[in-house]
């Protein structure tokens, strides 16, 4: 989609690698994973809300990852790596692929 949305725009996203559980510590916060754990019917309502967007968006091949939620650690560690040698952009679209629309484990 980013893609798109560049040619689209003009636009020219900026990748920036963070930890989010850092970002999440900083400002009080805890992930959805914590926050939510036990709210009843979630997992079903996360399902209808991805079909949402999924549908007019186009997507396909899109499989619910069973490896999720992945330590991004090591995939941070890389974009940092692949922001110095100017691949962050490739790097972070083949984990998106691997992780969000695939089904591998982070590597």
């Amino acid at each position: 989609m980013i893609p798109e949305i560049e040619q689209r725009t003009g636009a020219k996203f900026e990748y920036l690698p963070v930890l989010l559980g850092g970002v999440y510590k900083l400002t009080g916060n805890r992930s959805p994973a914590e926050s939510l754990a036990g709210v009843k019917n979630k997992p079903d309502y996360e399902r209808l809300e991805t079909a949402r967007f999924i549908r007019p968006h186009g997507i396909t091949g899109f499989r619910q990852n069973p490896f999720f939620p992945v330590n991004t650690l090591t995939i941070t560690r890389g974009a940092i790596a692949g922001s110095e040698a100017r691949r962050l952009r490739a790097l972070c679209r083949r984990n998106l692929s691997a992780h969000v629309v695939g089904t591998q484990k982070a590597r």
